[in-house]
């Protein structure tokens, strides 16, 4: 004889339809008609009424465990939507958009920094996406406490001269991201030695003159000791002493 298990591991006997429904936790509210046809059923748990046939209420919970109550189904949706949320919000994002799945993109919105973007439920709750922003900033954060460390060992053994180069170098940077406008009006490609049409940022004093000459580092990476000459003049003229290009 046909059977299924309930919540309570009783045997139930899918011929038994009126007796099984029941113990499902389903109401008939008019006389049994058969298996197969419709019936007036109310819900024990939401006291929902709606119309099914008996046969798909049993098969419904032999297939899923539940009683195929539709107002239950929705509250059960309704519930993970809210506990859902509730978790991304816990992870310090605020939902934008209107939840449909895990799987499903919606708009949400860092608290950290304002951005918004679509992402999937299922990623922010599992860690395996960021905002955009915040991402690159925990990138920059991580390369520049990687290039910290590689700064700290390398003043340790580098010589003088080594040292003042290398800051140099990086005030240059620095100065030109600040004055490209004015150091590089129009646009000069730059490029390494020995490419076609490449131009190089020079220092009108080199660094080497102005190590030799106690020239503080600021002062040898100022803007207005910045140019841009042919790469081949610049190679040409290393060490010396050079006129403002025209």
């Amino acid at each position: 004889m046909p059977s299924v298990i309930d919540s309570h591991h009783q045997q139930i006997d899918l011929t038994k339809y009126p007796e099984n429904l029941s113990l499902i936790g389903l109401t008939l509210l008019e006389p049994y008609k058969g298996s197969k046809a419709h019936h007036q059923i109310q819900c024990k748990n939401c006291t929902h009424v709606w119309s099914a046939t008996p046969l798909s209420k049993i098969q419904a919970f032999k297939k899923f465990g539940t009683n195929g109550c539709p107002q239950c189904c929705k509250n059960r949706i309704q519930q993970t939507k809210d506990e859902t949320k509730k978790t991304i919000e816990q992870h310090g994002f605020t939902v934008l958009g209107e939840y449909t799945n895990s799987k499903t993109k919606l708009l949400v919105r860092n608290n950290s920094c304002g951005h918004e973007w679509e992402t999937t439920p299922e990623h922010i709750i599992g860690a395996k996406v960021n905002c955009k922003i915040c991402n690159n900033q925990t990138k920059r954060e991580r390369f520049q406490s990687f290039n910290q460390k590689r700064s700290e060992e390398f003043f340790k053994t580098a010589s003088e001269w080594v040292k003042y180069r290398h800051r140099v170098f990086h005030a240059t940077r620095i100065t030109y991201r600040d004055h490209k406008e004015k150091i590089n009006p129009n646009n000069l490609p730059r490029g390494t030695a020995g490419l076609d049409g490449a131009y190089h940022l020079d220092h009108i004093i080199p660094i080497r003159y102005c190590f030799e000459n106690n020239i503080p580092v600021d002062v040898c990476a100022r803007v207005d000791n910045l140019q841009m000459l042919p790469w081949l003049d610049n190679v040409s003229s290393r060490d010396r002493l050079k006129s403002l290009s025209t």
